[in-house]
């Protein structure tokens, strides 16, 4: 079981208790993916249509029924590059908005809540969790020269919102790693590095975090998100970061490489 990958310092900045996954894959082979630097999600899962249902019987009273129904949310990112590069998911989801309509517009979604500083999911409850298909509207809403420009998403609904297992049930979780830096490291070794992520709390020793199949000769747990190494000599090539705790090694990460 793994923790949704969760963009570094970006998703759920203000907003803890929801994530909003997109589906960049297809219906057969889906990739949920978070939406990087989400710092609001507000999701309206029942707007109702009501329509007057009053009858004779009613002793004067009178009554409304629920005859249609419809949802949507709206999604607040910082538009910010990282690694030369904006978000993956953010633009996935402006190259579906921006001058397109009909069946392009479409994407699959799902949110859930999940409280980043309660990874092992012990205290905050782990319940509501939804998908549906929907259109997307994308708003520029500007910034300073000097900060992050923001984006207002709106997500309308088209199909049925549906309740669905939580994806990230209370269980271990293995790490996943987000990104790190530098990538590109001297096989003397030495070069101090951070990597960033989820569920570095109670890393295994030793050989808690390998650079390309080899232990770093030294690294702190900074906090859950953040492990700061140094890099082990090592021949020219390249292999992945691997972080081990409890439950497990990574699974997902980047590559460095030694030259």
């Amino acid at each position: 079981m793994t923790a949704p990958v969760i963009a570094s310092g970006g998703a759920l900045t203000v907003n803890r208790k929801w994530v909003l996954e997109v589906n960049i894959g297809s219906t057969v082979s889906p990739n949920w993916q978070a939406l990087e630097y989400m710092t609001n999600f507000v999701p309206n899962a029942d707007e109702a249509n009501w329509t007057d249902s009053s009858t004779y019987g009613d002793g004067g009273f009178t009554s409304q029924a629920k005859t249609a129904t419809a949802w949507s949310a709206n999604a607040t990112v910082m538009r910010k590059v990282v690694a030369a590069a904006y978000g993956a998911v953010q633009e996935f989801l402006r190259t579906k908005a921006i001058g397109i309509i009909g069946p392009g517009n479409q994407v699959q979604v799902r949110f859930f809540e999940f409280d980043t500083s309660d990874v092992a999911g012990t205290v905050s409850p782990r319940t509501e969790a939804y998908v549906g298909f929907c259109g997307v509207q994308w708003a520029e809403q500007g910034g300073s020269l000097e900060g992050a420009s923001t984006v207002q998403i709106t997500l309308q609904s088209q199909s049925k919102l549906s309740v669905i297992a939580h994806p990230y049930p209370v269980a271990g979780f293995v790490p996943v790693i987000d990104s790190a830096t530098p990538l590109a490291l001297g096989v003397a070794g030495g070069q101090l590095v951070r990597i960033f992520g989820r569920g570095f709390t109670g890393t295994v020793v030793t050989t808690g975090v390998k650079f390309a199949g080899t232990n770093a000769p030294t690294w702190s747990v900074d906090n859950d998100t953040t492990i700061t190494a140094v890099s082990p000599a090592h021949t020219a090539g390249s292999g992945p970061i691997v972080v081990t705790n409890a439950t497990g090694p990574s699974t997902t990460g980047p590559t460095v490489t030694y030259s």
